[in-house]
């Protein structure tokens, strides 16, 4: 396991032409038709927050690239994904095919790993104690990367990238959907380049999942209410979806507050 500490940064106008990599701000780019959520409290558009690629596993049994595209419901705390290929929805969402429409930034900015710490390699440098027994060791290992969740200010970092074998950082309770979903990305609301409803001070975490499905499998279309009724799915061997979760962050050495 590890982490995988991100910042952002504006990108030069020969970064942001190059439109298929993850990128928050900008207009996104569809692998197939377009699918732009639609808020279900205004009938609008849903403003675009970002895409972010989730690479195929390397050792060939899931070897295809997907894009995650994340909207926000307006400031109401609720978020919508998109995944393609395969264009599954966050259920209960109807969908327009715009293949542009508001965003929450406009110039488009770039995430930049920072920082991992592999907790197999923080254990192999964790320094022998004599007679220390292994709960103690485990103790120890768990202080150790504790530390390095924080910044050079005592800041817990919880901006990450997701990946093969990256975990979030939880201060309350772990919000993962469930076994076998993968982190796409962890957002802290505070170093956002946009205004972001996750909770007071809250951090959003994306996760996606693949799933072997039948083609007698059930997805949601939209019946005119934004609710969405149960359609037949198109006959596909997998499918992918994702996840998202706001949640408020208590005072643990975080930012701005007293």
């Amino acid at each position: 396991m590890r982490y995988r500490f991100t910042s952002y940064y504006p990108a030069s106008d020969g970064e942001a032409a190059v439109t298929d990599g993850t990128r928050l701000g900008g207009q996104p780019h569809w692998l197939e038709e377009p699918q732009w959520p639609v808020d279900p409290y205004e009938n609008e558009l849903a403003p675009f927050m970002g895409q972010f690629r989730v690479e195929g596993r390397t050792d060939g049994s899931e070897n295809e690239d997907l894009m995650v595209y994340l909207f926000a419901i307006g400031m109401s705390g609720e978020h919508a994904t998109v995944v393609q290929p395969g264009g599954h929805v966050t259920d209960s969402f109807e969908t327009r095919a715009s293949a542009t429409g508001p965003v929450d930034l406009d110039r488009v900015h770039l995430l930049r790993v920072v920082e991992e710490v592999d907790f197999a390699q923080a254990e192999r440098e964790l320094e022998p104690v004599e007679d220390e027994d292994e709960y103690d060791r485990a103790y120890r290992l768990e202080q150790l990367l504790e530390e390095r969740q924080k910044d050079s200010e005592g800041s817990i970092r919880m901006t990450q990238l997701g990946g093969p074998d990256v975990v979030p950082i939880w201060l309350q309770r772990d919000e993962l959907p469930g076994e076998g979903w993968q982190l796409v990305a962890q957002l802290d609301s505070i170093h956002l380049p946009f205004a972001v409803n996750f909770g007071d001070t809250g951090v959003g975490t994306c996760s996606s999942h693949r799933t072997t499905r039948t083609p007698s499998s059930s997805s949601r279309a939209a019946d005119g209410t934004g609710h969405g009724t149960p359609q037949p799915q198109r006959a596909s061997s997998r499918s992918y979806s994702a996840w998202v979760t706001g949640r408020t962050v208590p005072w643990r050495g975080r930012p701005g507050m007293a």
